[in-house]
């Protein structure tokens, strides 16, 4: 699916189904949150822009996600249940120049499933200190993963990659010093 250059206001989550490629035009495309966006929970009781949901082979690819956390009031229950781009219980996923503006929760987050890629990606906030736990990017409970090219700042610190325990074993490129930004020097492929 491909979609031209404008801003998109969505009123609820984006669901990918397999073998989709969702497509911008570049950051110019930008899909945000609408005035009722918190009106609709994502499969997860969050309030993802995207989210992936169980769907394998799928590609996110050039535009802006901007979640509105500037001008909703994102502390609400469920806040951190999904995230802005949520790779959820995926396999074979590719995020690639993808651009995420004002979050009130994590911007690109890989729960469960594996084999993913996020290449040239970038992650910006001028909502921390409104909101807690803004990290860039975060992987829970996941492996095989490639970062590449990647850009991780908000308002005061950069941002940091985190990743849970569970997610420390199963992904053997990382080390202890690699925890905070991984990078492969091993290109994406794209799945679909």
């Amino acid at each position: 699916m491909k979609l031209p250059a404008g801003t998109f206001l969505i009123d609820g989550k984006l669901r990918m189904a397999s073998n989709v490629k969702l497509e911008g035009a570049g950051p110019t495309t930008i899909l945000k949150a609408g005035p009722t966006f918190l009106n609709n929970n994502g499969p997860a009781g969050g309030y993802p822009i995207v989210t992936t949901a169980g769907a394998d082979n799928t590609t996110l690819t050039n535009f802006t996600a901007d979640q509105s956390g500037d001008t909703l009031n994102g502390n609400v229950a469920g806040r951190l249940n999904e995230y802005v781009i949520d790779v959820r219980d995926s396999y074979n996923s590719l995020v690639q120049g993808i651009h995420t503006r004002n979050p009130f929760t994590y911007s690109i987050a890989f729960v469960g499933g594996s084999k993913w890629c996020v290449k040239d990606t970038s992650t910006q906030s001028a909502t921390n200190g409104k909101y807690t736990e803004l990290d860039g990017i975060h992987a829970m409970n996941t492996s095989y993963a490639i970062l590449w090219g990647t850009s991780l700042t908000n308002a005061r610190v950069p941002m940091v990659m985190t990743v849970s325990p569970s997610t420390r074993t199963a992904m053997r490129m990382f080390t202890a010093s690699e925890l905070r930004i991984i990078r492969c020097a091993e290109a994406c492929t794209e799945p679909v």
